[in-house]
């Protein structure tokens, strides 16, 4: 057993999303107010500005395999929608999508565990500085064979009866 599967009925663990996007250098970002240290890598959670870096407003799937999915990013100095607009919007780029769980005694960077939410690639992107935010809104799709999301064991089993 590892430590997701023994607590995942737990409501107090708390969760964070990890995002990995695949350029050249690759980013990585994390839902989190401070930087998490997992998978070997350091995902950056910090803002200069109000709030979070980044966050997951939706994943969908159909049979454990992305449909679709929107990650928001506050990306006040340019530094994503300049890779995104050098890539050609990045569409076509693969992004990963993970979950950090800590224990609410966790006072660490480092997860107690951590599990793949969604695998896909970047369909379309857009900025919108209209509110001073500078939101870069990116949307997911599958990449096609071996795109995949988690599907809780208690949602799977709901799905069969």
């Amino acid at each position: 057993m590892t430590y997701i599967d023994d607590h995942v009925r737990d409501p107090s663990i708390l969760k964070w999303n990890l995002i990995e996007i695949q350029f050249t250098p690759t980013l990585r970002l994390a839902t989190s107010d401070f930087d998490v240290v997992a998978l070997s890598n350091i995902f950056l959670g910090r803002s200069s500005g109000d709030g979070r870096p980044c966050s997951v407003p939706s994943i969908s799937a159909q049979g454990g395999v992305l449909n679709s999915a929107v990650i928001e990013i506050t990306d006040a100095d340019n530094l994503v929608f300049g890779k995104l607009r050098a890539t050609g919007g990045g569409q076509g780029i693969g992004v990963n999508v993970w979950e950090a769980w800590f224990d609410p005694t966790n006072k660490s960077a480092i997860p107690d565990g951590t599990r793949i939410r969604a695998a896909g690639k970047i369909d379309s992107s857009k900025k919108d500085s209209s509110s001073g935010t500078d939101l870069v809104t990116i949307n997911l799709v599958g990449a096609g064979k071996g795109s995949n999301v988690y599907v809780p064991p208690r949602l799977a089993s709901a799905l069969s009866k």
